[in-house]
């Protein structure tokens, strides 16, 4: 039989006032709807520009979608992009978790249990970060990208972060760990960091393998392009 392989634009640029759309996610509720994110963004479009963070939703399965809508509004904030959105689909509790952070310097948590029709009040969880502070002295963090997972056994949600020693808008030099909640995302924790054997980690997605370990797959932003 033949496949037959189907496209559409979700986000388009110079749209609804913003210049361009970058940093897309999308998951899959436990209700089997779909949530498709991205960071909307203002001015000339780049990472310390304006942006807020909008959402389409399909309710059978990617055919049709809901106009796209402000989740996550930058003035609501301060000066400074909301950037680094991030989901984690729970279905033992039946609720999607949201991550987002704020200016490169604030982290902030929320969670949908309707399939993204509402959320709760984003929580700040930048002392997290804070924890990482004696061992890696930051002035950049962000979370993932664009998804984080939940453990099969424990329930731990789990999530990647980078971090960066930077107290410019620059990214690097920047190190790698995860951050992770043991209560369904109302306390997070920092992980350990990740040996910095090969410079300037970020962006990293994980997976839980089948004896239950999780493998951070991790891309490096100077000198030989590899994946970790």
């Amino acid at each position: 039989s033949k496949m037959i392989f189907e496209t559409q634009d979700l986000f388009v640029k110079n749209t609804d006032d913003y210049t361009m759309y970058r940093i897309p996610g999308i998951c899959v509720t436990p209700n089997d709807v779909v949530l498709a994110h991205t960071e909307a963004r203002f001015g000339h479009g780049g990472d310390w520009d304006a942006i807020d963070i909008v959402m389409r939703r399909s309710f059978d399965n990617c055919k049709t979608w809901d106009k796209a809508r402000k989740i996550v509004d930058h003035s609501d904030f301060g000066e400074g992009p909301i950037h680094n959105c991030n989901t984690i689909v729970d279905p033992i509790n039946k609720v999607v978790h949201i991550l987002f952070c704020f200016n490169y310097a604030r982290a902030f948590y929320m969670q949908s249990a309707d399939d993204g029709e509402t959320f709760t009040q984003p929580v700040d969880i930048t002392a997290t970060f804070k924890a990482f502070r004696d061992e890696y002295d930051w002035g950049v963090i962000a979370i993932g990208l664009p998804n984080g997972i939940q453990l099969r056994e424990s329930g731990r949600l789990v999530i990647p972060v980078w971090l960066s020693i930077s107290k410019t808008t620059a990214h690097r030099p920047n190190r790698c760990a995860t951050i992770y909640s043991d209560d369904a995302g109302v306390t997070w924790n920092r992980g350990e960091m990740i040996p910095d054997v090969v410079p300037n980690l970020n962006e990293t997605d994980a997976v839980e393998l089948e004896d239950g370990s999780v493998l951070l797959n991790m891309r490096n932003g100077v000198g030989v392009q590899r994946r970790v």
